[in-house]
């Protein structure tokens, strides 16, 4: 049982590398074809690193590759990128830097600006609007349950069948 365990999360592993590989090469033969165009170079990178967030940082070297970018193009393709996927801010960072050492400072000062901006406040504004917000009904109705609510009242007896519970 182990053994398959560790099998299945090697396949797993294999796979996911696999499917960034895919998206790195995908990148960098669209961003090949518009090199030169900084808005069209970002606009590939925005929408790839959105529909495949966990590869975000594939997607960004791939972009920094194929535009022969600059250390300004190196920080705006960061910054897309990031922005597109900020669960993902430090693989960004971190492969950016490594493939482009000379942008480092323009990165740093990305990743400074971006990460005040994700899940934090800015000037005593919540960013989350559904932290504080109730989501209603146009009857006034309450979609969202209070934490009181939320807590489970009756408990739930794992043996009975449905019609018992």
């Amino acid at each position: 049982m182990k053994f398959t365990l560790t099998l299945l999360a090697a396949s797993t592993f294999f796979a996911a590398a696999q499917d960034c590989q895919q998206a790195y090469d995908s990148t960098l033969s669209k961003i090949e074809k518009v090199k030169g165009n900084k808005t069209a170079v970002l606009a590939i990178v925005s929408a790839e690193s959105g529909s495949n967030e966990s590869c975000a940082d594939e997607i960004a070297k791939a972009a920094i590759v194929g535009s022969e970018a600059d250390v300004d193009l190196v920080a705006d393709i960061v910054e897309a990128s990031i922005t597109a996927a900020p669960d993902e801010a430090d693989s960004i960072i971190d492969g950016a830097k490594a493939l482009a050492p000379d942008a480092a400072d323009e990165i740093e000062e990305v990743a400074e600006d971006t990460g005040s901006n994700f899940g934090q406040q800015v000037a005593g504004e919540n960013l989350n609007p559904l932290e504080d917000a109730a989501a209603t009904t146009e009857e006034g109705e309450d979609l969202v349950p209070t934490p009181e609510e939320r807590e489970l009242t009756t408990p739930i007896d794992a043996d009975a069948t449905p019609s018992e519970a």
